[in-house]
């Protein structure tokens, strides 16, 4: 019989048993929240490692926004090239690449070589990297072409960014409605005017009338903007608070920015056909200018005031002297966003109408509408370019003259079996014989049969006078003996040039002479005796000449008239006209001399001065009492605008886009899931 254990002895080891496992409990408790804690860590890294590749992406969509900003005017190479296949590092292990950039374009085809307008959008993907974690972002860029500001106030400021590689000058025209607003505005006082901005040229401040359809027109230039940059801020105060839109376009220089000649206006008591406004509902509409071509000094041009107090018209006549831009800056109320001017054409009725249709180059608000707009007022800016030229005052078309072609009679003998003839004697003044000729008999006697006979040469005797002739065939008898001939020639032998210079492709006419006989061929320059190829055959006696042609010599020409762009020309001064649009040809290569245009002038030009450039555009220019009417053509929700004119002098029209620059506004964000 075994003797029993104490009681406290059992229990002691339930004690230890109990501590044991608490201890193993505390211990697996330890391991876990160790496990846990260190897993949380892990995440949480992964956690700051992918937001900040979230944040390296959207670095990746600025430096897109930015490299589309800076461009200007954007293109679908622009946005293509986003994509560059560049890993951009920012710290250890922190980079964001572009995965695509794809351009969109209205066309939808071939948008890698869309530009300017044609440019709708851009679409860039880019991914961020920190570590392990990446994050890939999307952005579908839009392109809205901006080239004006709209809005509801009395402060308005614009600037325009000279995309161009040339230094350029910018021209705006703020357009503001008078009185009242039609959009639900609240409006204060009467008829709102406008006053400029201090740091920049006014170029016109007009006002169409009075009344609630009534718009005011202020226009404002900023002179030598550098390659890519931004011009000045244009800041104009209207009096009152009122809808308001504002355009500006950007002229580029051919290597300096262009020179702003002047300009003008005219709203003296309102206007209706003889101003640079009109409150008319009829289109087209008229308005006038005075020539601003007729003297060639500024110093009496007017400026134009800066708040609309004085000087309600400009009265120099120099204000476009020596241009090759016309530019005419228009505001227009309006009923709906599509409501614009279809339509500028400048000289309509002078002598002669040049028709210059003008061309736009910007419009704003646009037609389909901005948020900042309210569709009951625009503003619009046109131009026409012509390339600048002034000749000497000795220029000429055509030329007068007296000449024979052929000789009437002649006396000469024919011997039988020969190919010779004789000359005895050659009757008519200024009749002389020339190779090429064809001899026949003139009434009387028998006519040896072989004729008529072409003159092959001469053996004997003065050029063209009494001697010995070859002939193209043999005289065979009868009739071959001493009798009376005549011929009849290509050549017109000029025995005078009273005026001007005969030239090849001149018509000439005299009496006797055939119609539409030209000069084929000259003597010398064209401006003395000698013997001239004509493209008729004939028999004429000595006679008055005059030729007629579009050859225009300048003898004392120091310029060429001639350009990529074809040069429309006018009489300035002196006697002669051009008809309507005639232009300076390429072919032949116009010299300071001599150069072709492509019409015959109407009225034969005799020491005239002939010019190109804006002057070519004015009616009469030389005269300072001439008047140059033009026309508005625009659509029915307008029915009053007003304006102005400025003149510039050295721009590369070539270059002229009709939106000049291109900002970018991001919509549709969204993360590709990896």
């Amino acid at each position: 019989m075994h003797a029993a254990h104490p009681r406290f002895r059992q229990q002691g080891i339930g004690a230890v048993m109990a501590v044991i496992f608490l201890i193993a409990a505390v211990i697996f408790a330890l391991s876990q929240t160790l496990d846990m804690s260190g897993s949380s860590s892990i995440d949480n890294k992964q956690q700051l490692d992918s937001v900040a590749a979230l944040f390296l992406a959207e670095s990746g969509l600025e430096r897109a926004l930015g490299t589309l900003s800076s461009a200007g005017t954007v293109s679908g190479s622009v946005c293509s090239g986003i994509n560059d296949g560049v890993t951009y590092t920012l710290g250890s292990g922190r980079n964001f690449k572009y995965v695509s950039a794809i351009p969109s374009c209205s066309s939808g085809n071939n948008c890698g070589a869309c530009s300017g307008a044609e440019c709708t959008g851009c679409s860039v993907q880019v991914t961020g990297n920190v570590g392990s974690a990446s994050r890939t972002l999307n952005l579908d860029i839009n392109l809205t072409l901006v080239n004006g500001k709209s809005g509801f106030g009395t402060d308005v400021t614009m600037t325009l960014k000279n995309a161009y590689s040339v230094p350029a000058t910018a021209v705006f025209n703020l357009a503001w409605r008078r009185q009242g607003g039609t959009t639900g505005e609240i409006v204060t006082g009467g008829n709102a005017s406008a006053t400029k901005c201090t740091s920049c040229g006014l170029q016109w401040n007009v006002l169409s009338s009075s009344g609630g359809p009534s718009a005011g027109s202020l226009g404002s230039s900023v002179y030598n903007v550098p390659a890519g940059t931004i011009s000045l801020p244009v800041a104009q105060t209207i009096s009152d608070a009122r809808n308001y839109a504002e355009v500006g376009a950007m002229f580029p220089g051919i290597s300096a920015a262009p020179v702003i000649i002047g300009s003008y206006w005219d709203d003296g008591s309102g206007g209706n056909g003889t101003k640079t406004v009109n409150n008319s509902a009829v289109t087209p509409s008229q308005g006038q200018t005075n020539s601003g071509v007729a003297t060639s000094s500024t110093a009496s041009c007017l400026a134009p005031s800066p708040d609309h107090t004085t000087n309600p018209t400009q009265t120099c006549t120099s204000w476009c002297y020596g241009a090759d831009t016309l530019v005419f800056g228009v505001s227009a109320n309006s009923t709906t966003f599509a409501d614009q001017i279809t339509d500028v054409t400048f000289n309509t009725n002078g002598n002669p109408s040049q028709n210059i249709a003008l061309i736009q180059i910007a419009h704003f608000p646009n037609t389909s509408g901005i948020p900042t707009s309210t569709g009951d007022i625009y503003s619009e800016i046109w131009k026409a370019y012509n390339p600048n030229y002034l000749s000497t005052a000795d220029a000429s078309s055509g030329g007068v003259g007296t000449g024979t072609i052929g000789v009437a009679s002649l006396n000469a003998t024919l011997t039988n079996g020969s190919n010779v003839m004789l000359v005895n004697s050659i009757s008519g003044t200024g009749s002389v014989l020339h190779v090429g000729d064809t001899v026949t008999c003139t009434t009387g006697g028998t006519c040896p049969g072989f004729l008529p006979a072409t003159i092959t040469g001469q053996t004997s005797g003065p050029t063209g006078g009494t001697g010995n002739y070859t002939l193209s065939a043999n005289c065979n008898n009868p009739g071959c003996s001493t009798r009376n001939f005549r011929t009849s020639s290509s050549t017109l032998q000029v025995t005078t040039v009273s005026s001007g210079y005969l030239s090849v492709d001149d018509t000439i006419s005299g009496t006797g002479i055939a119609p539409n006989t030209t000069i084929t061929s000259i003597a010398g320059d064209g401006s003395g005796p000698g013997a001239y190829g004509i493209s008729l055959p004939q028999n004429v006696s000595s006679t008055a000449i005059t030729a007629a042609g579009a050859t225009i010599h300048v003898p004392t020409g120091t310029s060429v008239p001639t350009s990529d762009t074809p040069m429309i020309v006018a009489v300035r001064s002196g006697t002669g006209t051009f008809a309507a649009n005639t232009t300076v040809l390429s072919t032949p290569p116009p010299t300071a001399t001599l150069f072709k245009v492509s019409a015959v002038p109407t009225t034969r030009l005799s020491a005239a001065e002939i010019c190109g450039g804006t002057c070519a555009f004015f009616d009469n220019p030389s005269s300072t009492s001439s008047t140059t009417q033009f026309t508005i053509s625009r659509t029915p929700g307008t029915n009053q605008w007003g304006g102005g004119f400025t003149c510039l002098s050295g721009v590369a029209n070539s270059k002229i886009n009709a939106v000049q620059s291109s900002v970018s506004s991001a919509s549709i964000w969204r993360e590709v899931v990896q």
